[in-house]
């Protein structure tokens, strides 16, 4: 279905199972690795679908080692 960014906001917001799922950017002077913003907007326990995700997909989250 359709998704909706917010780059002035850092939101992205979607419909899954019926319900609105609305996913929150980390701000912040130095913006941190993706893994370690992901990790720490699933620290709380309303964001069940993005833990799975992360757990899920871990390997795309990890630091480059070379060149593809």
């Amino acid at each position: 279905g359709p998704i909706l960014w917010d780059f002035d906001a850092l939101t992205m917001t979607f419909w899954q199972l019926g319900r609105r799922i609305r996913w929150d950017g980390v701000g912040g002077a130095t913006p941190a690795p993706p893994r370690l913003q992901l990790a720490a907007a699933t620290s709380e326990a309303e964001h069940p679908l993005l833990e799975n995700l992360l757990q899920q997909h871990g390997d795309l989250f990890t630091e480059p080692q070379g060149l593809p």
